[in-house]
């Protein structure tokens, strides 16, 4: 397997392959507020080169081959206080998790907002609905630590699953 991770490139077929992804993993990408509808709309306009979201926001994909194999969307806060803040969103496609893609495209998001003075980044992954109470260690929370993110606090039902039952949603921020 040989993942490239590139910027979206407006007008390519790019735009099919988001939607194709999002519709194959809803279960996993429609669960808190960038839901299955809404992602599809909110990755357009960051990818819109004449959005002003396209200028404080980016979106990188990684391709094995023709494939879309996962996408990381970066989106800056807006406002004097705020634009040193941005929100990572970042999904795989299950066949590709635990290969190194979502490290790839983590660490090219994380070069980014280097360059573009945004000095942190939050990651809001959700925590396992049947693990014990008080228990935070999940795999995304492991990935984002060791991606230098610091566990900030536990939102409690936070997130509404597609089966209508809860779970809580880890806060993390890395700081560079």
């Amino acid at each position: 397997m040989s993942v490239i991770v590139r910027g979206y490139r407006f007008g390519s077929d790019d735009w099919e392959q988001l939607d194709e992804l999002i519709e194959a993993e809803a279960g996993d990408l429609n669960r808190d507020e960038w839901d299955a509808l809404e992602l599809s709309r909110k990755l357009q306009e960051l990818a819109d080169p004449n959005s002003l979201g396209r200028r404080t926001s980016n979106l990188l994909l990684a391709y094995d081959g023709d494939r879309l194999a996962g996408f990381v969307a970066l989106r800056r806060h807006y406002g004097d206080r705020h634009d040193h803040i941005a929100d990572l969103r970042l999904h795989v496609r299950r066949e590709y998790r635990s290969n190194g893609v979502g490290a790839k495209l983590l660490r090219r998001a994380l070069w980014w907002a280097d360059r573009n003075n945004i000095t942190r980044v939050v990651a809001t992954p959700y925590l396992d609905p049947n693990r014990p109470p008080l228990a935070w260690v999940s795999k995304p929370v492991d990935f984002f630590e060791q991606h230098g993110f610091d566990l900030e606090g536990v939102q409690y039902k936070a997130a509404r699953l597609l089966d209508g039952t809860y779970t809580d949603v880890a806060l993390m921020a890395r700081v560079i």
